[in-house]
């Protein structure tokens, strides 16, 4: 393990993160989440497994959840300022989708930073015969009213992740001068009710060279 930290004072939070598991696998991450009631019947487990190691393990720490609504926006944990945990699969695309962009304008803009801690690895996916996608609806009961919807008008199924191996862990601090660099993502798009989605920022994690606080690669 190379490890890496640019200030002091978030060592002890980096230092706690390379104690996370290396391998996630999906049914045994799932089957965790669902007898701790944590988000367990959504498609994308590996972001909100994350989460749930996060708040068992970082809670000493920062806020997890941070309560403090921002522009109608929850972020996921608070320490010194805002922060959010994303992973990202980097064998299936190159950009990071992060928060609301005026939530995180409006958090540079009260506490200096935004703060991002990114677990960046590979995923392996479902089977053709989508063995895993069967066994998460399985246990969620059935299909439910949304799916059924979408597969009546002919809409896509997104392929899922069936586990994830961590490669790197990068802690991020943003400004004003550096979140302004990147893209925004879903102007003028709609939810399915027709309101207005929230813009987001859309980043490419090899351009944030600069931001980087820490970096643990395994």
């Amino acid at each position: 393990m190379d490890f890496y930290c640019k200030y002091p004072e978030y060592e002890v939070l980096a230092q706690r993160l390379t104690t996370i598991p290396k391998f996630w696998d999906g049914k045994k991450s799932i089957l965790e989440l669902k007898e701790n009631n944590f988000q367990w019947r959504q498609i994308e487990w590996i972001g909100f497994w994350f989460e749930y190691w996060c708040k068992n393990n970082l809670s000493d720490i920062m806020e997890i959840p941070y309560h403090n609504k921002i522009k109608n926006v929850t972020f996921d944990a608070f320490w010194k300022f805002p922060w959010d945990f994303k992973t990202h699969a980097t064998n299936n695309g190159r950009f990071v989708i992060v928060n609301a962009c005026s939530a995180i304008d409006q958090a540079i803009s009260e506490f200096d930073y935004f703060g991002l801690v990114i677990v960046k690895g590979t995923a392996k996916y479902d089977n053709e015969e989508r063995s895993f996608r069967n066994w998460h609806r399985d246990l969620k009961g059935g299909k439910t009213s949304f799916v059924q919807e979408r597969e009546q008008r002919g809409g896509y199924s997104r392929t899922r992740k069936t586990s994830f191996e961590i490669k790197e862990i990068i802690g991020r601090r943003f400004d004003a001068e550096s979140i302004s660099r990147f893209h925004r993502f879903q102007k003028g798009f709609r939810e399915p009710d027709g309101s207005a989605r929230k813009e987001k920022f859309m980043i490419d994690p090899k351009d944030i060279d600069s931001e980087i606080i820490f970096h643990i690669k395994f």
